[in-house]
Protein backbone atom coordinates (compact mmCIF):
# COMPACT_ATOMS: atom_id res chain seq x y z
CA UNK A 1 0.00 0.00 0.00
CA UNK A 2 1.14 3.39 -1.05
CA UNK A 3 1.85 5.82 1.59
CA UNK A 4 1.53 9.76 0.86
CA UNK A 5 4.00 12.21 3.12
CA UNK A 6 3.36 15.73 3.57
CA UNK A 7 5.66 17.59 5.02
CA UNK A 8 4.25 20.79 6.56
CA UNK A 9 6.66 21.64 9.40
CA UNK A 10 7.51 25.22 10.33
CA UNK A 11 4.72 26.87 8.10
CA UNK A 12 3.84 29.07 10.60
CA UNK A 13 0.60 30.09 9.31
CA UNK A 14 -0.55 26.39 8.93
CA UNK A 15 -4.37 25.40 10.44
CA UNK A 16 -4.29 21.47 11.27
CA UNK A 17 -8.17 21.69 10.18
CA UNK A 18 -7.08 22.82 6.59
CA UNK A 19 -4.59 20.42 6.11
CA UNK A 20 -7.09 17.36 6.91
CA UNK A 21 -9.75 18.86 5.01
CA UNK A 22 -7.27 18.54 2.17
CA UNK A 23 -5.65 14.85 3.19
CA UNK A 24 -9.17 13.80 3.31
CA UNK A 25 -10.70 15.33 -0.22
CA UNK A 26 -7.83 13.03 -1.99
CA UNK A 27 -8.44 10.14 -0.39
CA UNK A 28 -5.28 8.90 0.70
CA UNK A 29 -5.55 5.72 1.76
CA UNK A 30 -2.43 5.97 4.04
CA UNK A 31 -0.92 9.37 5.29
CA UNK A 32 2.57 10.22 6.92
CA UNK A 33 2.06 14.32 8.39
CA UNK A 34 4.92 15.94 9.54
CA UNK A 35 3.55 19.02 11.38
CA UNK A 36 6.08 20.09 13.96
CA UNK A 37 7.32 24.10 14.46
CA UNK A 38 3.73 25.60 13.94
CA UNK A 39 2.24 26.58 17.24
CA UNK A 40 -0.60 25.43 16.75
CA UNK A 41 -1.52 25.36 20.57
CA UNK A 42 -3.61 22.91 22.20
CA UNK A 43 -5.11 19.99 20.49
CA UNK A 44 -8.80 19.76 19.57
CA UNK A 45 -10.66 16.86 18.19
CA UNK A 46 -12.09 18.65 15.18
CA UNK A 47 -8.56 20.07 14.25
CA UNK A 48 -7.61 16.38 13.05
CA UNK A 49 -11.01 15.78 11.40
CA UNK A 50 -10.38 14.11 7.98
CA UNK A 51 -6.83 13.07 9.47
CA UNK A 52 -8.53 9.66 10.07
CA UNK A 53 -6.34 7.50 7.80
CA UNK A 54 -2.74 8.74 9.28
CA UNK A 55 -0.06 5.97 10.16
CA UNK A 56 2.16 8.64 11.57
CA UNK A 57 1.98 11.55 12.94
CA UNK A 58 4.33 14.34 14.00
CA UNK A 59 3.55 17.25 16.31
CA UNK A 60 6.21 18.42 17.81
CA UNK A 61 7.50 21.80 18.75
CA UNK A 62 4.03 23.12 19.01
CA UNK A 63 3.30 24.55 22.27
CA UNK A 64 0.47 21.49 23.29
CA UNK A 65 -0.60 21.60 26.69
CA UNK A 66 -3.94 20.14 26.48
CA UNK A 67 -5.12 17.38 23.77
CA UNK A 68 -8.75 16.72 24.15
CA UNK A 69 -9.84 13.19 25.07
CA UNK A 70 -11.96 12.14 21.87
CA UNK A 71 -8.97 13.65 19.44
CA UNK A 72 -7.62 10.24 18.28
CA UNK A 73 -11.02 8.43 18.49
CA UNK A 74 -11.47 7.17 15.04
CA UNK A 75 -7.55 6.72 14.38
CA UNK A 76 -7.18 2.78 13.25
CA UNK A 77 -3.98 3.04 12.14
CA UNK A 78 -1.75 5.27 13.58
CA UNK A 79 1.41 3.61 14.71
CA UNK A 80 3.44 6.40 15.60
CA UNK A 81 2.94 9.41 17.31
CA UNK A 82 5.91 12.88 17.76
CA UNK A 83 4.15 15.19 20.28
CA UNK A 84 7.97 15.71 22.29
CA UNK A 85 8.91 19.35 23.21
CA UNK A 86 5.54 20.90 23.49
CA UNK A 87 3.77 21.93 27.15
CA UNK A 88 2.13 18.69 27.97
CA UNK A 89 2.35 17.81 31.83
CA UNK A 90 4.12 14.51 31.32
CA UNK A 91 5.52 13.84 35.09
CA UNK A 92 2.97 15.88 36.93
CA UNK A 93 0.06 13.34 37.17
CA UNK A 94 -2.28 15.25 35.50
CA UNK A 95 -2.44 13.88 31.89
CA UNK A 96 -4.89 11.27 30.97
CA UNK A 97 -3.25 9.19 28.29
CA UNK A 98 -6.77 8.09 27.52
CA UNK A 99 -6.86 10.30 24.46
CA UNK A 100 -3.71 8.14 22.21
CA UNK A 101 -5.12 5.36 19.93
CA UNK A 102 -4.53 1.76 21.05
CA UNK A 103 -3.14 1.30 18.18
CA UNK A 104 0.04 3.33 18.81
CA UNK A 105 3.31 1.26 18.92
CA UNK A 106 5.61 4.41 18.95
CA UNK A 107 4.84 7.28 21.17
CA UNK A 108 7.79 10.29 21.71
CA UNK A 109 6.75 12.40 24.39
CA UNK A 110 10.70 13.64 26.01
CA UNK A 111 11.16 17.24 26.29
CA UNK A 112 7.83 17.84 27.98
CA UNK A 113 8.50 19.28 31.16
CA UNK A 114 12.34 19.77 31.87
CA UNK A 115 11.31 21.47 35.24
CA UNK A 116 12.74 19.85 38.67
CA UNK A 117 9.42 18.07 40.06
CA UNK A 118 9.35 16.82 44.00
CA UNK A 119 7.01 14.37 43.22
CA UNK A 120 6.60 12.99 39.62
CA UNK A 121 4.62 10.18 38.17
CA UNK A 122 4.46 8.58 34.58
CA UNK A 123 0.94 8.14 32.84
CA UNK A 124 -0.71 5.01 32.80
CA UNK A 125 -0.31 3.43 29.68
CA UNK A 126 -1.40 0.07 30.28
CA UNK A 127 -4.60 0.33 27.67
CA UNK A 128 -2.34 0.67 24.57
CA UNK A 129 -1.49 -2.70 23.93
CA UNK A 130 0.46 -2.22 20.97
CA UNK A 131 2.76 -0.01 22.52
CA UNK A 132 6.66 -0.82 22.30
CA UNK A 133 8.55 2.24 22.39
CA UNK A 134 8.72 5.24 24.07
CA UNK A 135 10.99 8.40 23.99
CA UNK A 136 10.23 10.05 27.58
CA UNK A 137 12.18 12.03 29.92
CA UNK A 138 14.24 10.47 32.55
CA UNK A 139 12.86 11.72 36.22
CA UNK A 140 14.97 9.53 39.29
CA UNK A 141 12.43 7.90 42.02
CA UNK A 142 9.71 7.39 39.17
CA UNK A 143 8.29 3.72 38.70
CA UNK A 144 8.41 2.37 35.50
CA UNK A 145 5.66 -0.03 35.26
CA UNK A 146 6.10 -0.28 31.16
CA UNK A 147 5.64 -4.51 31.65
CA UNK A 148 5.27 -4.52 27.56
CA UNK A 149 7.93 -2.13 26.14
CA UNK A 150 10.27 -3.41 23.74
CA UNK A 151 12.42 -0.06 23.60
CA UNK A 152 12.59 3.05 25.99
CA UNK A 153 14.94 5.90 25.48
CA UNK A 154 15.29 8.01 28.29
CA UNK A 155 18.21 9.87 26.33
CA UNK A 156 19.84 13.79 27.58
CA UNK A 157 21.35 13.87 24.31
CA UNK A 158 17.94 14.46 22.92
CA UNK A 159 17.62 18.72 22.11
CA UNK A 160 15.71 19.56 24.66
CA UNK A 161 15.36 17.08 26.99
CA UNK A 162 15.72 15.99 30.15
CA UNK A 163 17.40 13.00 32.00
CA UNK A 164 18.65 12.63 35.61
CA UNK A 165 18.27 9.56 37.05
CA UNK A 166 21.40 9.95 38.80
CA UNK A 167 21.21 6.52 40.65
CA UNK A 168 20.33 3.03 38.95
CA UNK A 169 19.35 0.39 41.95
CA UNK A 170 17.48 -3.19 41.50
CA UNK A 171 14.35 -1.84 41.28
CA UNK A 172 14.92 0.70 38.85
CA UNK A 173 14.24 -1.19 35.72
CA UNK A 174 12.77 -4.30 37.42
CA UNK A 175 9.54 -4.10 36.04
CA UNK A 176 10.58 -4.03 32.11
CA UNK A 177 10.87 -7.75 31.54
CA UNK A 178 10.09 -7.24 28.25
CA UNK A 179 12.69 -4.70 27.23
CA UNK A 180 14.99 -5.25 24.44
CA UNK A 181 16.56 -1.96 24.04
CA UNK A 182 17.77 0.64 26.73
CA UNK A 183 18.89 3.98 26.26
CA UNK A 184 20.08 5.73 29.08
CA UNK A 185 22.30 8.20 27.89
CA UNK A 186 23.42 11.43 29.38
CA UNK A 187 21.30 10.81 32.31
CA UNK A 188 23.39 12.31 34.82
CA UNK A 189 24.02 8.71 36.33
CA UNK A 190 26.52 8.10 38.75
CA UNK A 191 26.04 4.97 40.46
CA UNK A 192 24.82 1.66 39.83
CA UNK A 193 24.20 -1.35 41.75
CA UNK A 194 25.38 -4.49 40.90
CA UNK A 195 21.67 -6.45 40.34
CA UNK A 196 20.39 -2.96 38.10
CA UNK A 197 19.86 -4.86 34.39
CA UNK A 198 19.51 -8.60 35.79
CA UNK A 199 15.71 -8.50 35.56
CA UNK A 200 15.96 -7.66 31.93
CA UNK A 201 16.64 -11.14 30.31
CA UNK A 202 15.71 -10.16 26.78
CA UNK A 203 17.84 -7.26 26.50
CA UNK A 204 19.86 -6.99 23.37
CA UNK A 205 21.10 -3.14 23.04
CA UNK A 206 21.94 -0.80 26.48
CA UNK A 207 23.42 2.68 25.79
CA UNK A 208 24.99 3.94 28.99
CA UNK A 209 27.07 6.90 27.33
CA UNK A 210 27.89 10.20 28.45
CA UNK A 211 27.24 9.66 32.03
CA UNK A 212 30.72 11.15 33.14
CA UNK A 213 30.65 10.51 36.96
CA UNK A 214 30.32 6.48 36.06
CA UNK A 215 33.62 6.40 35.17
CA UNK A 216 35.22 2.26 33.94
CA UNK A 217 34.97 1.20 37.98
CA UNK A 218 31.15 0.98 37.11
CA UNK A 219 31.79 -1.29 34.54
CA UNK A 220 31.75 -4.43 36.55
CA UNK A 221 28.11 -3.70 38.19
CA UNK A 222 27.01 -3.12 34.58
CA UNK A 223 28.14 -6.26 33.13
CA UNK A 224 26.84 -8.05 36.45
CA UNK A 225 23.80 -7.89 35.47
CA UNK A 226 23.80 -8.23 32.26
CA UNK A 227 25.11 -12.03 32.83
CA UNK A 228 21.58 -13.05 32.50
CA UNK A 229 20.15 -11.22 29.27
CA UNK A 230 20.64 -11.36 25.21
CA UNK A 231 23.03 -8.31 25.81
CA UNK A 232 24.64 -7.96 21.85
CA UNK A 233 25.89 -4.05 21.83
CA UNK A 234 27.10 -2.26 24.71
CA UNK A 235 27.96 1.57 24.85
CA UNK A 236 29.62 2.73 27.78
CA UNK A 237 31.70 5.17 25.90
CA UNK A 238 32.45 8.68 27.59
CA UNK A 239 31.58 8.15 31.07
CA UNK A 240 35.10 9.61 32.46
CA UNK A 241 35.69 13.47 32.31
CA UNK A 242 37.36 15.08 29.24
CA UNK A 243 40.05 16.05 30.68
CA UNK A 244 40.60 13.52 33.58
CA UNK A 245 44.07 11.83 33.81
CA UNK A 246 44.66 8.47 32.30
CA UNK A 247 43.26 5.63 33.98
CA UNK A 248 43.78 1.75 33.55
CA UNK A 249 41.34 -1.03 33.58
CA UNK A 250 41.78 -3.97 35.86
CA UNK A 251 40.87 -7.54 35.69
CA UNK A 252 38.20 -6.54 38.56
CA UNK A 253 36.70 -4.21 35.75
CA UNK A 254 35.99 -7.02 33.38
CA UNK A 255 35.11 -9.58 35.95
CA UNK A 256 32.11 -10.18 34.50
CA UNK A 257 31.96 -9.40 31.22
CA UNK A 258 33.51 -12.78 29.98
CA UNK A 259 29.90 -14.70 30.82
CA UNK A 260 27.79 -12.01 28.61
CA UNK A 261 26.96 -12.50 24.58
CA UNK A 262 28.31 -9.28 23.90
CA UNK A 263 28.69 -9.27 20.48
CA UNK A 264 29.71 -4.84 19.65
CA UNK A 265 31.49 -3.04 22.89
CA UNK A 266 31.86 0.68 22.44
CA UNK A 267 34.39 1.96 25.26
CA UNK A 268 35.35 5.39 22.98
CA UNK A 269 36.44 8.23 25.03
CA UNK A 270 37.27 6.76 28.35
CA UNK A 271 40.96 8.06 28.78
CA UNK A 272 41.76 4.67 29.24
CA UNK A 273 45.57 4.37 29.52
CA UNK A 274 46.92 1.05 30.03
CA UNK A 275 44.86 -2.52 30.59
CA UNK A 276 45.94 -4.88 33.81
CA UNK A 277 47.77 -7.52 32.59
CA UNK A 278 45.50 -10.52 32.02
CA UNK A 279 42.36 -8.67 32.03
CA UNK A 280 41.98 -9.13 28.19
CA UNK A 281 41.54 -12.85 28.82
CA UNK A 282 37.99 -12.06 30.18
CA UNK A 283 37.07 -10.69 26.86
CA UNK A 284 34.03 -13.00 26.05
CA UNK A 285 34.39 -14.88 22.97
CA UNK A 286 31.08 -13.41 21.41
CA UNK A 287 32.72 -9.79 21.19
CA UNK A 288 33.14 -9.43 17.25
CA UNK A 289 33.68 -5.69 17.05
CA UNK A 290 35.29 -3.32 19.35
CA UNK A 291 35.36 0.72 19.41
CA UNK A 292 37.91 2.60 21.43
CA UNK A 293 38.05 5.59 19.60
CA UNK A 294 39.52 8.85 21.76
CA UNK A 295 41.42 7.19 23.82
CA UNK A 296 45.26 7.23 24.90
CA UNK A 297 46.82 3.77 25.03
CA UNK A 298 50.61 3.35 26.37
CA UNK A 299 52.65 0.31 25.82
CA UNK A 300 52.47 -2.42 28.27
CA UNK A 301 52.20 -6.22 28.67
CA UNK A 302 48.18 -5.70 27.58
CA UNK A 303 49.73 -5.51 24.13
CA UNK A 304 50.81 -9.30 23.84
CA UNK A 305 46.72 -10.37 24.81
CA UNK A 306 45.63 -8.97 22.45
CA UNK A 307 45.28 -11.79 20.83
CA UNK A 308 42.89 -13.19 23.70
CA UNK A 309 39.75 -11.27 22.32
CA UNK A 310 40.18 -14.41 19.21
CA UNK A 311 36.99 -13.46 17.79
CA UNK A 312 37.11 -10.00 17.23
CA UNK A 313 37.09 -9.08 13.85
CA UNK A 314 36.64 -5.39 13.70
CA UNK A 315 38.64 -2.42 15.92
CA UNK A 316 38.17 1.24 15.85
CA UNK A 317 40.63 3.44 17.90
CA UNK A 318 40.97 6.69 15.89
CA UNK A 319 41.66 9.88 16.79
CA UNK A 320 44.36 8.17 19.89
CA UNK A 321 45.93 10.52 22.51
CA UNK A 322 43.25 13.09 20.58
CA UNK A 323 44.05 16.99 21.64
CA UNK A 324 40.58 18.40 23.13
CA UNK A 325 39.39 22.35 22.79
CA UNK A 326 39.76 23.97 25.98
CA UNK A 327 36.89 24.86 25.58
CA UNK A 328 35.10 21.69 26.51
CA UNK A 329 36.44 22.17 29.97
CA UNK A 330 33.92 24.64 30.66
CA UNK A 331 31.23 23.53 28.75
CA UNK A 332 31.14 20.08 31.16
CA UNK A 333 28.84 20.59 34.63
CA UNK A 334 31.63 20.35 37.69
CA UNK A 335 30.11 17.81 39.33
CA UNK A 336 30.90 15.64 36.76
CA UNK A 337 34.68 15.84 37.64
CA UNK A 338 34.04 14.67 41.47
CA UNK A 339 34.98 10.45 42.20
CA UNK A 340 31.85 8.56 41.54
CA UNK A 341 30.76 6.62 44.66
CA UNK A 342 31.41 2.46 44.80
CA UNK A 343 28.32 0.57 45.00
CA UNK A 344 28.52 -3.28 46.20
CA UNK A 345 30.45 -5.80 43.53
CA UNK A 346 33.54 -4.28 41.91
CA UNK A 347 35.68 -5.48 44.55
CA UNK A 348 34.57 -8.64 45.17
CA UNK A 349 35.27 -10.43 41.85
CA UNK A 350 34.97 -14.14 41.89
CA UNK A 351 36.96 -14.54 38.22
CA UNK A 352 40.23 -12.58 39.05
CA UNK A 353 42.07 -15.58 40.66
CA UNK A 354 45.09 -16.92 38.70
CA UNK A 355 43.17 -20.26 38.19
CA UNK A 356 40.26 -19.41 36.59
CA UNK A 357 42.07 -16.80 34.22
CA UNK A 358 44.89 -19.54 33.80
CA UNK A 359 41.94 -22.20 33.05
CA UNK A 360 40.27 -19.56 30.19
CA UNK A 361 43.59 -18.65 28.55
CA UNK A 362 43.96 -22.34 27.75
CA UNK A 363 40.78 -22.66 25.75
CA UNK A 364 42.34 -20.83 23.47
CA UNK A 365 45.72 -21.65 21.32
CA UNK A 366 46.00 -17.54 20.91
CA UNK A 367 45.63 -16.30 23.89
CA UNK A 368 48.51 -16.83 26.31
CA UNK A 369 48.66 -16.43 30.62
CA UNK A 370 51.46 -14.09 32.05
CA UNK A 371 52.96 -14.72 35.83
CA UNK A 372 52.81 -11.48 37.71
CA UNK A 373 56.67 -11.83 37.94
CA UNK A 374 56.63 -11.58 33.77
CA UNK A 375 59.00 -9.41 32.38
CA UNK A 376 59.46 -10.72 28.58
CA UNK A 377 58.81 -7.14 27.39
CA UNK A 378 60.21 -8.01 23.25
CA UNK A 379 57.32 -10.44 22.49
CA UNK A 380 55.87 -9.07 20.04
CA UNK A 381 52.16 -7.26 19.46
CA UNK A 382 49.21 -10.25 19.50
CA UNK A 383 46.55 -8.64 17.31
CA UNK A 384 43.26 -10.98 17.20
CA UNK A 385 43.55 -14.21 14.93
CA UNK A 386 40.56 -13.20 13.33
CA UNK A 387 40.84 -9.25 13.14
CA UNK A 388 39.96 -8.44 9.52
CA UNK A 389 39.42 -3.98 9.62
CA UNK A 390 41.24 -2.32 11.60
CA UNK A 391 40.56 1.89 12.00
Amino acid sequence: MWTETINCEGKGDMRLSEICSDISSKGYASVVLRAGRNNLGNLKSLDLKGCENLTELYLNYNQISIVERYTFQDFYQLFKLDISRNLLPVYSGNLNASFLPNTLKTLKLHGCQNIFLLYASLPDFDDLKNLSSITIDGYPNVSFNFSKIKQLSFSGLNFQSYCNLSRIDNNTFSHLRSLQVLNISACGIHSITAGAFEHIHGLKVLDISYNRQLGIKSFANITYGLQFSRIGFLNISFVYNTFGIGIKVTVSDLCYIWNTTVEDLDISGNRIEIIETNALILIPTSLKTIRMDMNKFTFGPYLLQLSCMRNVQTAIGSYLNYAFNPMIYTAEHVKDFHTPPIDMGQNSCPYCNDSFLKKRAKSSEECRYFEPDFNNIYDGVRFPFRLENNF
